[in-house]
């Protein structure tokens, strides 16, 4: 599916050897789940990744600049110019809610402190349960900030001026040839796009684990989570409802690029997502232990300090 005059993603000009649409067989390049990195394997067995573009909002304005040639505002403004509305959108929806969370948590926090007979004996394995979703989402969010920072940065060449990218058939596979961001759009897209998203998950990160510490009962430790993951989530329900089908189409075709970096034995991964995993673990006993609970007293330093002295 592709809009009239407009470039397919990777079509190169006449005499181009291949394109991220199909190869040149006319074989339909196999879809990709929206996750940054997909596993391959060596000649010895061992893993090996390639770089795929996220199927996400961040991921659709990142790259449909360097997709899709287009020649008059009215293209412009369908493949790229509502990818940057939706952006915009969803930006505004989540600078909103934090806003909002920020004051019914310093609302919460000056209420339960006057009126701590409101306060309900909590599950603690409820508390736990709650934290660890809002954070694994967060973090979630901030790992994809950072794929999209490797594939920016490491994969995307940067050229003198931004052109589209092309692709060639290289033993059976479909390989970049040319084209990529100038270093000054490469910078924009840090300041607009990557900055902004990785400063709302950080600062949502304590408002949120404040917010749930902050529960009067296990059921509101169950809407105020779940509520929480709804909106991190957000971005994504924009991209799959909003965006054009053609544009998430493309996006699909995009080939993956050739992962550059050495694995380091068997277990660099496994030991990678157990770090995750013990990372998680300390957020959620640092927010269980050292944040201020409804109906208890002490812990009030670091709260009182996020909640009245940052941003």
């Amino acid at each position: 599916m592709a809009a009239e005059g407009a470039q397919a993603p990777g079509a190169a000009e006449e005499g181009a050897e291949g394109s991220a649409a199909a190869d040149p067989n006319g074989r339909k390049l196999q879809l990709r789940r929206p996750i940054a990195r997909t596993i391959r394997r060596t000649d010895d067995g061992l893993p090996m990744m390639s770089y795929a573009v996220p199927q996400s909002l961040y991921g659709t304005t990142i790259m449909m600049p360097i997709l899709v040639r287009t020649d008059t505002w009215q293209e412009w403004f369908r493949w790229k110019g509502m990818c940057y509305v939706w952006m915009v959108v969803n930006y505004a929806m989540q600078v909103i809610f934090v806003v909002g969370v920020r004051l019914i948590t310093i609302g919460m926090y000056l209420d339960v402190r006057t009126k701590p007979d409101d306060c309900n004996e909590l599950n603690p394995a409820m508390m736990a349960i709650g934290l660890t979703a809002c954070v694994v989402a967060l973090m979630t969010d901030i790992q994809e900030t950072f794929d999209i920072h490797v594939l920016l940065s490491r994969y995307i060449p940067t050229v003198e001026s931004s052109t589209v990218l092309k692709w060639k058939e290289e033993d059976g596979e479909l390989k970049l040839e040319s084209g990529g961001y100038s270093w000054h759009a490469k910078v924009m897209l840090y300041l607009f796009v990557l900055l902004p998203k990785l400063v709302l998950a950080l600062v949502m990160m304590g408002w949120s684990l404040i917010f749930l510490r902050m529960s009067e009962s296990d059921a509101d430790i169950i809407k105020d989570a779940t509520a929480l993951v709804f909106i991190i989530e957000t971005d994504e329900a924009i991209f799959s409802f909003f965006s054009l089908p053609e544009v998430r189409v493309v996006m699909d075709a995009v080939p993956e690029f050739e992962f550059q970096h050495k694995v380091h034995g068997p277990w660099t991964r496994p030991a990678i997502q157990f770090a995750k995993f013990l990372l998680v673990v300390g957020i959620v006993l640092f927010a269980g232990t050292r944040l201020h609970t409804c109906g208890t007293t002490g812990n009030e330093t670091f709260t009182e300090w996020f909640l009245f002295s940052s941003f």
